[in-house]
Order: structure tokens, then C-alpha cells, then sequence
């Protein structure tokens, strides 16, 4: 099969977890015999060749231009990528990734191409959005159930509300991560002011309805207690299209036991991993969070927010007597007091800590593995080849 994947900023990832996502799935694809174009921004000519020689010949990178706009950046470049994936005569199958760029699901399928949509959010939910952009967004929605022969999403909260909206059903074809098998000793975030286990991570964008704010509030509350000694927040994540939000991340930050330190990839983000001593998501608004997985994966105990996607995620861990709870920790959405008395809890005991990480890694390994979802998604590409191409099939 030849196969693209459109409606991201692109590989390498550079931004959030649908980047990551496409990364995941472009390398499964290709490490099992397929082709792949994924679509992308344009990059540097030094980032680009060093783009080149991350992946494999059968993953090609096609950039498109676009404008620099919070409205119009990935907008411009899905319609792009869209327009031209529909007369490459060679791929057969088009995945386009989230609502936004669904609006163009109709173009590649005029065309004869077998059509995917990809729900990795319900993205007219985020808060960074205007009332105009909120249509478009829902408009997505509807485009991808309209005109692309499948609709796939990445939680069953999802799933119920795509049913419950629009009377559609869905594939529900959860992420999936490799778990690591090497733990890298710190080196990189030395130079952050991190050390081992001494520090408390978020990973994800930096915009409003990923709340890094509430965590920044319950970290003020508790930095100053006997269980905090030591321990530092680093923050991970891109700056995100809201630079007023970025400031005032900024500004309730005002110690140095915060750290701000980008978009982590690469060598970095492994130590980040490897290295946490607990894990928080207090978003308001996923599909199924990469980052958790991840943290999930490299066995670090995980505080999440109480939204059904988050819980999904985290419920059905095995227990153990010596916990009196779950091993994944929920508070209650936006409630700073809440998630500060559970990270007192997971500080106050790292043995437990411990435990909470290890059945967390044991539930990842067996529910969301890497070559799981890649399997799902292949057989969803290969039932719709098997199918005669009609405008309406």
C-alpha cells in the first residue's frame, strides 16, 4: 500500500501528540512493508536534511507552504496537501488527521481515493478558538462522517460522542506506544537544574485547555512543604498559538524550582522520562494523551485529571493491597486544592510511588502497545482497499 497522512504540521514532531501519532504510525507502516507520505510544514534546510536521515526511504516527506497564522497556518496547508495528495496517482489510501482538516476529506475522495478521517480530539472544544473557528471545527466533524468511508478515534469518550451527536459509528483504534527497555541516566536536564526523581513533570502544549496553570497553582501551594523538599516542576511543551496564556504561565511562575524548557524530543525527552519522579495531566479537553502513555510507559506514577479520556486511560490498572486506591491518582478538573493533596500523597510515599508506576507500566504493556494500534489501523486501510472505489461505497 501507498499511504498518506495529512492534516499535521509533520514529522519530526514538533508540536503535540497528533505529530507524535503520525510519527508513531508512519514508522509501523513502513517497518511493515508499506509506503508513506506524510505531509508536512517546511522546515530549514538544515532541519530538513536532518529530518531526511531520521527516516526510512519508504517515508517521504512532502512539505507544503503555508501561512503563519494561528487561523490559517494548518488550514492553508491541509487544503494544500489535500489538492495535491488527490492527483498523486500512486497513493491509494489518504488518512487525514483531525476535524479541521476533514473539511477537505470531500477532495481526495472526488478523486477516487479511499478516505480515512482520524478523530484524535474533539478540537472545537479548546479554548483557543474563536466562535467562526468552532464551526469549522464541528463542520469537520460532520465532512469526515459525510465523506471519508471510515471515521476512526483514539478514546471510546469519543466514540459515545460521535454516536450520541450525529447517530455515526466509528472505529475506536486507541494510541499506542513502545515500552522502553534502556533508562537513561540524567545528562541532558543536569543542564535543566533537574536531577533524578527530584522533579514532577508535565508534558504537553502549552494552552489553556491542558491547565497547566491549575498545576502551577497546586505546586505553589505545596512547594514550601516537608513532603516538596527538593523536588522541582518541570514543564515541557511547545508554547502552543497563545502567547498571552505562555505569559502568564510565566508570570505564576515566579521561583526557580519552575522549569520552563520547551518542546522535548530526542535524548531529551527519554531523560525527562526516565528520570521524573511523578507525572501530571490536568488537561480539560484529549482524545488519548501520547504524553501519558509515554509516562505511562517509562513506569512513572501518573496524577491525572478526572475527564473521561484521562480515566480511560489510567482505569483497569491492576491493584495491589498495599495501595488503598488505584494506582493511577484523578482530581477533580481544574481543582488546584485536589491535585495539590494528591501530589502530597505521592510524594509523601516513594515506595508506593514506586508500586503506582510499576502496574501503570504493566497496564500500558498490555492495553496500549505500540504494534497494537499500528495492527488495528492497517486492517481498517486493508477492509477498505478490499472494497470496490465508488463515489458513494
Amino acid at each position: 500500500m501507498k499511504i498518506a497522512l495529512l492534516g499535521t504540521r509533520g514529522i519530526p514532531p514538533c508540536y503535540g501528540g497528533t505529530e507524535t501519532y503520525v510519527d508513531y504510525l508512519s514508522r509501523y507502516l513502513a517497518a511493515t512493508g508499506d509506503e508513506v507520505v506524510v505531509y508536512c510544514r517546511r522546515l530549514p534546510q538544515k532541519e530538513r536534511q536532518k529530518a531526511l536521515r531520521a527516516y526510512p526511504s519508504a517515508i517521504k516527506r512532502i512539505e507544503i507552504p503555508s501561512i503563519e497564522s494561528k487561523h490559517l497556518d494548518n488550514l492553508i496547508r491541509s487544503l494544500l496537501s489535500a489538492i495535491h495528495v488527490a492527483f498523486d496517482p500512486d497513493v491509494d489510501l489518504v488518512q487525514i488527521n483531525n476535524p479541521g482538516p476533514c473539511l477537505f476529506s470531500f477532495i481526495p475522495r472526488m478523486m477516487g481515493k479511499k478516505v480515512v478521517g482520524a478523530m484524535r480530539a474533539l478540537d472545537a472544544q479548546r479554548e483557543k478558538w474563536d466562535r467562526l473557528s468552532s464551526i469549522l471545527l464541528k463542520s469537520g466533524e460532520l465532512f469526515s462522517l459525510k465523506f471519508a468511508h471510515v471515521t476512526t478515534v483514539n478514546s471510546l469518550a469519543m466514540q459515545a460522542y460521535f454516536f450520541e451527536t450525529y447517530h455515526a459509528r466509528t472505529v475506536y483504534i486507541p494510541n499506542g506506544v513502545q515500552l522502553p527497555q534502556i533508562l537513561p541516566e540524567p545528562d541532558l536536564i543536569t543542564k535543566q537544574g533537574l536531577s533524578k526523581k527530584a522533579y514532577l513533570l508535565f508534558m504537553a502544549r502549552l494552552e489553556p485547555e491542558k491547565q497547566c496553570h491549575t498545576l502551577i497553582r497546586a505546586f505553589n501551594k505545596i512547594k514550601d512543604m516537608p513532603e516538596a523538599k527538593g523536588f522541582k516542576l518541570a514543564i515541557a511543551g511547545h508554547r502552543g498559538l497563545s502567547e498571552g496564556y505562555y505569559q502568564q504561565l510565566r508570570t505564576m511562575a515566579d521561583d526557580d524550582r519552575i522549569k520552563f524548557l520547551g518542546f522535548a524530543s530526542g535524548k531529551l525527552k527519554e531523560e525527562l522520562l526516565a528520570n521524573a519522579y511523578g507525572f501530571i495531566l490536568p488537561s480539560s479537553v484529549e482524545g488519548m494523551s501520547n504524553s501519558l502513555l509515554s509516562a505511562m510507559a517509562y513506569g512513572i506514577p501518573s496524577i491525572v485529571s478526572d475527564i473521561p479520556e484521562n480515566a480511560a486511560v489510567i482505569n483497569g490498572a491492576e491493584t495491589d493491597p498495599r495501595l488503598n486506591d488505584f494506582p493511577g491518582m484523578l482530581f477533580g478538573l481544574a481543582d488546584a486544592d485536589d491535585l495539590a493533596e494528591k501530589i502530597l500523597c505521592l510524594l509523601a510515599d516513594p515506595e508506593k510511588a514506586q508500586l503506582r508506576g510499576t502496574l501503570l507500566r504493566k497496564h500500558v504493556a498490555y492495553n496500549f502497545e505500540l504494534e497494537t494500534m499500528g495492527k488495528k489501523t492497517k486492517n481498517v486501510y486493508k477492509k477498505l482497499l478490499s472494497k470496490k472505489n465508488k463515489w458513494l461505497a
